[in-house]
């Protein structure tokens, strides 16, 4: 065990860089590392099990539908709820029944997405569906009463409708959840009260994002045009900080935590960024974005380069530690590698049942990997991680230019844009462009991942990237449909922003 450990500290100094000039470096690229999301968990064997089937069993042109898909049915919803024809905001809020029934239906849908993932996120919950629609319409009753009550006593439109509809939709859903399920989940201690609490962060965590969302675009549209380049330097920090909040409060879903923060906080940033490069006018400050989104994805690759070489340096010292008559039954590619490693027992050797792995990749047998193994496996599981969070960040930046794009043009051609800040007439053939623009760069960065995993580790991030949408399909539809029916018509006069 010593050796092993001697070989991984010159292994890591190998591979680093120890010269005075680079401390300073390191230090801070160590700091950084350690609150980097890829790099906050790692798959368990079960998931990697999971994905390597599904990466032998599904043809290309499923992985490529399953992508294109997946954003359809929220996007189908948020334009079918701007073909309600409105009135004026100064009609009053008695003569706006049309808006109480689309907030009404907006709410129906979001709790019954969010409602039906009890199942999926709290063992033993056992929810029906009879429970999930009496919850779903209870929520709505109480928060459409809320919002109406509001009008009457503040005035209509009502200031900030969508940031006072979450604090009250955090008290309203855990008293519906108690009254229709009863109060074993509320119990403390118990695990079902547990595993509902992570549930209910999960639910807090795009609640606050949504609250703060518009009052971003507002400070936003308070910069003078001339130093809204700015704005490039804040997203990455406002990125930062929200990413902390957001690991810290999902961080026990450790097999969700890549599509909870990517379709919470990155979908968000992938969304304010369309929007001020709509709104810039400037084919500059365009270009500034595509200069910054290049080197974020620069450092990217830089990370995976020095996972790659970590990998290689582990798995050269494993070859040296075992037979080549053994080491060469082992399959090419990261996937069937970490299997080959750590379910299969022919490359293993017997070890005592006192040098286990960590409960999530123990195994009823007590055939264990030898020590290069162990980090081999731990290594490449913690990388598959991060890939899968990479990706699914690439794949939102892909998509919601183009969904806005999508979204704008449509209501562009209905009566409703006039209630929109710039009202009809406002979108135009140079947003149209800064956006499809952005949006292909981002394509080709997500082929470029695919590309270079694919090369690198011999896996497809495409089909990593499908695995997740269609195997967790309702749980990133209840992601989807909230951020982006809330936030794509945030800026409707009715809602007081």
């Amino acid at each position: 065990m010593d050796e092993v450990n001697d070989s991984t500290s010159l292994n890591s100094s190998s591979l680093t860089s120890t010269s005075p000039r680079t401390s300073s470096w390191k230090r801070i690229e160590k700091k950084w590392n350690q609150v980097q999301v890829g790099l906050q968990g790692s798959y368990s064997v079960e998931r990697l099990e999971l994905l390597d089937h599904y990466c032998n069993n599904t043809s290309l042109v499923r992985v490529v539908l399953v992508c294109l898909f997946t954003p359809l049915p929220s996007l189908f919803v948020a334009v079918a709820l701007e073909c309600l024809p409105l009135q004026s905001p100064s009609a009053g809020w008695a003569s706006n029944w049309m808006f109480w029934l689309r907030v009404s239906l907006m709410l129906l849908i979001i709790n019954l997405a969010g409602a039906s993932q009890g199942n999926l996120f709290v063992p033993g919950y056992n929810q029906t569906v009879r429970q999930v629609i009496y919850a779903s319409i209870a929520v709505t009753l109480l928060q459409s009463g809320s919002f109406l009550l509001e009008a009457m006593i503040i005035g209509f439109p009502v200031p900030f409708m969508w940031q006072l509809g979450s604090m009250t939709m955090g008290i309203f859903v855990p008293i519906v959840t108690r009254f229709v399920n009863g109060p074993g989940v509320f119990v403390n201690g118990s695990a079902l009260a547990q595993h509902h609490k992570r549930l209910l962060n999960s639910f807090f965590v795009h609640l606050a994002l949504i609250g703060v969302y518009p009052l971003c675009r507002v400070l936003y549209d308070l910069i003078p045009h001339l130093y809204r380049g700015v704005v490039i330097f804040i997203i990455p920090l406002w990125k930062f900080a929200a990413k902390r909040f957001a690991v810290r409060m999902v961080h026990e879903l450790e097999d969700f935590v890549p599509e909870l923060v990517a379709f919470s906080v990155d979908f968000f940033s992938a969304l304010f960024v369309s929007v001020c490069m709509s709104t810039s006018g400037s084919f500059h400050l365009t270009g500034l974005f595509i200069t910054v989104d290049i080197l974020f994805a620069l450092v990217k690759f830089r990370t995976l380069h020095k996972d790659e070489k970590v990998i290689r340096q582990l798995l050269q010292d494993r070859r040296h530690m075992i037979s080549s008559q053994l080491t060469k039954s082992e399959s090419f590619g990261l996937l069937p590698m970490i299997l080959e490693i750590s379910v299969i027992p022919a490359p293993l050797t017997i070890v005592p049942r006192t040098a286990q792995l960590p409960p999530n990749l123990r195994k009823e047998s007590s055939v264990r990997p030898t020590d290069p193994s162990k980090y081999l496996v731990l290594h490449g599981l913690q990388l598959l991680f991060n890939c899968e969070y990479l990706v699914l960040v690439e794949y939102i930046e892909c998509v919601v230019p183009f969904v806005f794009v999508v979204y704008k043009s449509v209501l562009e051609r209905l009566p409703n844009a006039v209630y929109f800040p710039g009202g009809s007439g406002n979108w135009g053939i140079p947003a149209v462009t800064n956006l499809l623009v952005f949006g292909v760069l981002e394509v080709g960065s997500l082929v470029l991942l695919h590309v270079f995993l694919q090369r690198k580790f011999g896996f497809s991030s495409l089909y990593q990237l499908a695995f997740v949408l269609e195997t967790q399909a309702s749980a990133i539809q209840a992601h989807l449909f909230p951020v982006t029916i809330f936030l794509l018509q945030y800026q409707l006069a009715h809602l007081g922003t």
